[in-house]
């Protein structure tokens, strides 16, 4: 759910009119170079680097046939390795990884973090 909130926040170097998020949770807040009407951001965390789950292989944070097809390509060894591509864990990847990519993307078994 989003707020409407946000205000105004300035300085030498910029000016910030509106965003998104909880008004004026704080207050305002100043000094000599600055003027911040502040609320609250939060954020979802995410990985720093690679894919978050297990067969995402494309990192675009959905298991669907484009992933399935690229651990056949894996399988095959038609590309190069990827992260979170060894679905079953076996320091490989092969055919059942090929099946259980396939099983995630038709929504048969749950994704799991990689």
């Amino acid at each position: 759910m989003l707020s409407g909130g946000g205000g105004e926040c300035s300085s030498t170097g910029y000016y910030l009119w509106h965003t998104t998020g909880q008004p004026s949770a704080i207050g305002i807040s100043s000094s000599a170079s600055y003027t911040n009407y502040a609320g609250f951001w939060y954020t979802i965390p995410q990985p720093q680097e690679g894919c978050y789950y297990l067969g995402d292989i494309n990192c675009d944070d959905v298991i669907d046939i484009s992933d399935v097809i690229l651990v056949l390509r894996l399988a095959l060894q038609l590309d190069s390795p990827k992260p979170c591509s060894d679905i079953n864990g076996d320091s490989g990847v092969d055919i059942s990884d090929v099946i259980l990519t396939l099983r995630m993307a038709l929504l048969l078994d749950g994704w799991r973090a990689c």
